[in-house]
């Protein structure tokens, strides 16, 4: 204990005088993997405190995460930048650099809600039990959908990010057919330095009067890169 204190406080000390600091969380061995589900939401707890120990004494704070899924992110106000990696696999070293870098403008969006608390998660209570083998309740409601109908606010949403450009998108119009449905809009860089990919994302919502409705799913995106 005596060392890991020891360690804790070099690194607020390094990170005082430091310009910026990257600081990477994840969850530790053993806490997820194939053939099983985590047991928590949060991040271990040394690392987080940690990381708002850092975030007193150096204002420029990246926070780097590496993990599986969704996690819970209390501190985000309190760093000036996420990076989520989930699992990159081999390279996934060199493109963090690259983006942080500048070298590539960051393109991605969530693919998954990010609930605040574990308490917002809606398939939480279907594993109560502790069983081998879990029912998932929620049906076509799994994920961004349930959160919409049941309008639960998440920290993240399903479809989210952010880019080092911003983008200005016009809707030009939609066609309907019985076989296929069609959205016409202009996407613009209107940023001064970097090129950059926005992801066009479309949403649609079942009709009033159906005897099990969804607020919206996603029915279609596409990816453009924009100079």
């Amino acid at each position: 204990e005596a060392e890991q204190q020891k360690l804790r406080d070099e690194a607020v000390k390094t990170a005082a005088d430091a310009d910026a600091v990257l600081f990477f969380l994840a969850m530790d061995f053993g806490f997820e993997g194939e053939g099983n589900d985590r047991v928590q939401y949060e991040l271990p707890e040394y690392q987080v405190a940690l990381l708002k120990e850092i975030a007193v004494v150096n204002s420029n704070v990246i926070a780097v995460v590496m993990n599986g899924g969704a996690v819970a992110m209390p501190w985000a106000d309190e760093v000036k930048a996420i990076l989520e990696c989930f699992y990159g696999g081999q390279g996934i070293g060199r493109a963090i650099v690259k983006v942080i870098s500048g070298e590539v403008n960051p393109s991605g969006h969530m693919p998954v809600s990010v609930p605040a608390f574990r308490e917002q998660i809606i398939s939480d209570e279907n594993f109560a039990e502790q069983t081998e083998q879990v029912t998932y309740r929620e049906g076509m409601f799994m994920g961004y959908r349930g959160y919409e109908t049941k309008k639960i606010p998440v920290q993240f949403p399903f479809g989210f990010g952010l880019s080092y450009t911003e983008f200005k998108i016009e809707f030009k119009g939609i066609e309907i057919s019985e076989k296929e449905l069609a959205v016409e809009m202009k996407v613009t860089n209107i940023g001064d330095t970097y090129a950059g990919k926005e992801v066009v994302q479309i949403y649609a919502s079942c009709p009033q009067g159906r005897l099990v409705k969804e607020f919206r799913r996603l029915a279609g995106f596409g990816k453009t890169k924009l100079l």
